[in-house]
């Protein structure tokens, strides 16, 4: 199980890549202490209402285990708020 500094840099990615990022896109993290890392990718876009959604691809790779997931989320024009959809 990641430590609660590796899942913070995950999530850090995870919302750099929403609002920093184009389709195609990733960004990298790493910890030199743990030797946790990843990488989270923008793999699609697309309109959703008054605002978008975003689905990301993400890999992390922590005591010798590699995970991979995908999550979406979506914003509105509104409140500016990212919802994660399930």
């Amino acid at each position: 199980m990641m430590n609660d500094y590796d899942r913070k840099q995950q999530e850090n990615a995870v919302f750099f890549a929403l609002n920093n990022l184009k389709t195609g896109q990733l960004t990298r993290w790493y910890n030199g202490n743990t030797g946790a890392r990843g990488t989270v990718k923008v793999s699609m876009s697309y309109p959703q209402g008054s605002g978008y959604c975003r689905v990301l691809m993400s890999q992390i790779y922590y005591n010798n285990k590699k995970r991979d997931f995908s999550e979406t989320a979506c914003i509105n024009s509104i409140d500016n708020t990212w919802r994660f959809v399930r």
